[in-house]
């Protein structure tokens, strides 16, 4: 059976091209389609990438980027799932949500919480909780003057950890990207294309990792 692996995530799931002014990468560079090439036939990628996505938080300025409120139904569109790969983060950094990085950890996990509970999988859940690569100084500085980006970077660097505990309190598996992804120097938010190869190689490896029977873990 073709195991289907939902990927849901911001602009950097979506593909977001560093400064392209809303371009974005085509399936042969972004990470979800080179996954989707790698892991044929055996699985099926489902990209649901949305630039300026949210975990919990409403947008003032961007309408329909609460997270949250897409994500039941997204789950329930794309049954069954074998697999959910879950990156969000960098967009509650904005300081118009005024989110600590416990916040937006909280928010996260609310996600994952709803995602183990809501009956779309097709055995057990599988949820890898990816914390985003880290922004630089220089992120939002084009599309939000009016926010500081060294807050922004520096609270986007705090993620990972709380990621790490919130995905040991449900069970499910981890993923720092920024251990070895790095965003561009364009816009320090965006990924570019050698950084998409990285975190597509880096999460195959997890994907096939966790798709192994329990007796060979």
């Amino acid at each position: 059976m073709v195991k289907r692996i939902l990927c849901f995530g911001d602009s950097n799931t979506y593909g977001y091209i560093p400064g392209g002014n809303g371009r974005r990468y085509g399936p042969d560079v972004r990470w979800t389609g080179l996954l989707s090439a790698w892991l044929k036939p055996e699985c099926l990628i489902i990209e649901e990438g949305l630039p300026g996505r949210t975990t919990v938080f409403e947008d003032p300025i961007l309408p329909g980027r609460k997270g949250s409120d897409y994500f039941y139904p997204c789950l329930w569109s794309h049954a069954p799932l074998d697999m959910l790969l879950l990156m969000l983060g960098t967009n509650d950094c904005k300081m118009r949500f005024g989110a600590s990085a416990k916040n937006i950890a909280s928010g996260m996990e609310a996600l994952v919480r709803m995602a183990i509970s809501t009956p779309v999988w097709a055995a057990t859940p599988k949820v890898l909780l990816i914390s985003p690569p880290p922004m630089t100084p220089k992120c939002f500085d084009k599309t939000s003057g009016e926010e500081p980006g060294s807050i922004c970077s520096e609270k986007s660097c705090q993620l990972a950890p709380l990621y790490e505990k919130a995905a040991e309190r449900l069970g499910c598996a981890f993923l720092d990207a920024g251990v070895k992804v790095q965003v561009s120097g364009i816009d320090g938010t965006h990924m570019d294309e050698i950084a998409h190869f990285t975190m597509a190689t880096a999460v195959m490896s997890r994907i096939r990792q966790l798709f192994q029977p329990e007796k060979e873990k």
